[in-house]
């Protein structure tokens, strides 16, 4: 590989150079009582439909409660709305679950393109055992490979949909929230992953509902990222709107998949329109979708 050439954020030859898209990414189900860790992935397009996102969340934030909202400070964490004991008498809960589904509309309201990765806790476990992890370094455990591996997995499905539905000229820049410890861990998630293609082994693949109707697989054995520059740009949550909105779909396609109640059936129908097939899910391995659009 030519070293004078523009790399893309896996180490492959950037190809494109209209940075006119960004990709905004957050998680949730890090904890580790989690059943699931899932990072979403926005892609914006900067002309068309970050300045929309942007006034939406502020005008959705107009529902907040003043002493909630504060002085201008009042920064958006979907956990914390929904299980903040503190709010329950500021803030009625039927009043917070229509915040939320409003939020979690945004991308679907403007087309903005969805991409999604889900693991199922401790699956990787069968692949690292305790010498290799520590032989890793870096403070590295388990839930850390997971949410790093997750995090890939996601980001080269954004980077599939620029490849797919974009000019042949657009890149993106990738922006997640600065939280301390991850920072790094993801810088190293990319310098890790640093080859050109990645190809799946047969049985790392499973049909979905459309391709066990049509008989054969649609979807691509390989996994790679070259639409998407370097470096990433790390952001605090409250100084970026769409990493906030980011964070909505993430919490509430985590409660769609822990099937504890039937608000995550709310939150995914607000989020993509319509529920998930669930057993197109059933496979603990990372599983990857985009909501695309024509709306680009």
């Amino acid at each position: 590989m030519n070293e004078i050439e523009a790399k893309s954020i896996f180490g492959n030859t950037l190809t494109g150079d209209k940075a006119v898209r960004f990709v905004f990414v957050d998680e949730a189900g890090t904890s580790l009582t989690d059943d699931h860790i899932v990072v979403v992935a926005l892609t914006v397009n900067a002309d068309s439909q970050l300045g929309m996102a942007e006034r939406l969340f502020r005008e959705m934030a107009l529902a907040v409660p003043g002493p909630v909202r504060g002085n201008g400070d009042f920064v958006f964490h979907a956990t914390d709305i929904w299980h903040d004991h503190s709010l329950r008498d500021k803030w009625a809960m039927a009043d917070r679950n229509a915040y939320l589904k409003a939020v979690m509309s945004i991308p679907r309201r403007l087309g903005i393109p969805i991409s999604v990765a889900v693991t199922q806790r401790n699956f990787y476990s069968q692949y690292y055992n305790a010498d290799d992890i520590q032989s890793m370094g870096d403070g590295w455990t388990l839930d850390k490979i997971e949410h790093a591996i997750t995090f890939a997995y996601c980001i080269t499905r954004a980077d599939k949909f620029i490849r797919d539905r974009c000019h042949p000229n657009e890149v993106a820049t990738l922006v997640a929230e600065n939280v301390d410890g991850m920072r790094g861990r993801l810088k190293r998630t990319l310098r890790m992953t640093k080859s050109n293609f990645r190809t799946l082994p047969p049985d790392g693949l499973k049909k979905n509902q459309r391709e066990r109707s049509l008989g054969y697989f649609t979807q691509e054995s390989q996994v790679y990222a070259t639409r998407i520059r370097e470096p990433m740009h790390f952001v605090e949550k409250g100084d970026e709107i769409l990493v906030q909105i980011a964070d909505a779909c993430a919490y509430g396609i985590r409660r769609y998949f822990c099937e504890k109640d039937t608000f995550g059936d709310q939150w995914i129908k607000a989020i993509i329109g319509q529920t998930l097939n669930r057993e197109d899910w059933s496979e603990p391995s990372s599983s990857t979708f985009c909501i695309p659009s024509e709306r680009l």
